[in-house]
């Protein structure tokens, strides 16, 4: 785990199973299947170039608040 300080903020880096992933009722994006594909062709070639945003859930699973569309792309 990295953590990058700023402030009194703490943001803390964390790798998680994809299994353990949720799409967060909070999630910005309420309809987001367009163009999954190439997305999903475009994180297998250059890899994920931006992590997504979640939050801890009461149940062992993560929140995803941010990366719906990068999410399920990774799942395809």
């Amino acid at each position: 785990m990295t953590a990058i300080t700023t402030n009194t903020t703490t943001h803390a880096t964390t790798l998680v199973p994809l299994d353990r992933l949720i799409i967060s009722p909070l999630n910005v994006r309420k309809h987001s299947n367009k163009d999954i594909a190439t997305l999903a062709h475009a994180i297998a070639t250059r890899g994920l170039l931006q992590s997504l945003v979640v939050r801890p859930a009461a149940d062992g699973t993560y929140e995803v608040m941010a990366g719906q569309r990068r999410l399920r792309a990774l799942q395809k």
